[in-house]
């Protein structure tokens, strides 16, 4: 019986082992390799890392308009992606046969990433315009034009923007209907799952020029629940002369012009409006 000891402890073996591992030695002229633990592909396994690292890197992201302060450097991707599009675009393009195990374990822990919402109140126009420029029927030449139409669209906006800036003997106003409420407001998975009223909500604010500092009584609330009323252009009408005949009036006297405008592309068509 031979015996081995290891530190403090002394373990034995038993004479079939040693046996074994001579003729191992007298038959390759070397110890013979450990094989427990399973495969040490350690060089392969950070190989494979690094090109998922690489291949997530490479789609477009971008910081989110409204979370910037509670994730700071988190970025978005495109809403219509997940990480099972992303994993099987890598396998297409890079041939590899790598499990999604590793691939999502590397883009949680490798990345801050999340995926965006749907867009909501989107432009015709834009949508229009990209859709066009994913068309796979273009040649080369038509879908630059339509780039250089998306962008001009996009520059258009931009340009109204300035234009709001200065007030001078105006008053500016912005509205919009804001993100719908629903109620109850509750965790408990059964009240999620019966929700069925809504209460809406419009905003109106006054503009006062770049950079001016925003205070409480520039934002005017409506409110109203569903069973209220509708959400339709003579709610919308309504309220916003409501705020113009009460909150806003002298203002307004006082002012030679009076601007309106709601954040869409729709004002960058048909210009601004002076009443």
């Amino acid at each position: 019986m031979a015996c081995s000891i290891l530190g403090r402890s002394q373990r034995c073996v038993s004479k079939d082992r040693v046996s074994r591992v001579v003729k191992y030695f007298s038959q390759h002229g070397e110890a013979r390799p450990e094989c427990r633990g399973g495969t040490r592909n350690v060089d392969e396994k950070m190989e494979n890392r690094q090109a998922v690292v690489q291949h997530v890197s490479s789609f477009m992201c971008k910081a989110s308009h409204y979370a910037r302060r509670g994730a700071p450097g988190r970025k978005y991707l495109p809403s219509d992606m997940s990480v099972t599009k992303m994993h099987r675009l890598f396998q297409e393009q890079n041939h590899r046969d790598i499990s999604y195990s590793l691939y999502y374990n590397v883009f949680c822990t490798s990345f801050n990433l999340g995926f965006g919402h749907p867009a909501k109140d989107c432009c015709a126009t834009c949508m229009s315009l990209r859709l066009c420029m994913k068309d796979p029927h273009l040649t080369e030449e038509e879908r630059k034009a339509e780039i250089v139409s998306v962008m001009l669209h996009g520059r258009r906006a931009r340009v109204l923007y300035t234009l709001l800036n200065p007030v001078e003997d105006t008053v500016t106003v912005c509205f919009d209907m804001m993100q719908n409420l629903s109620l109850p407001k509750s965790p408990i998975g059964q009240t999620y799952y019966s929700r069925q009223l809504y209460m809406y909500v419009f905003g109106v604010v006054v503009h006062h020029g770049e950079r001016s500092l925003q205070a409480l009584s520039d934002c005017h609330l409506y409110v109203w629940l569903e069973n209220q009323n509708r959400k339709d252009s003579n709610m919308t009408a309504s309220a916003l002369d409501h705020c113009l005949r009460t909150s806003l009036a002298e203002d307004v006297q006082q002012a030679g012009h009076l601007r309106l405008f709601s954040d869409s592309c729709v004002c960058v068509r048909e210009g601004l409006g002076e009443l």
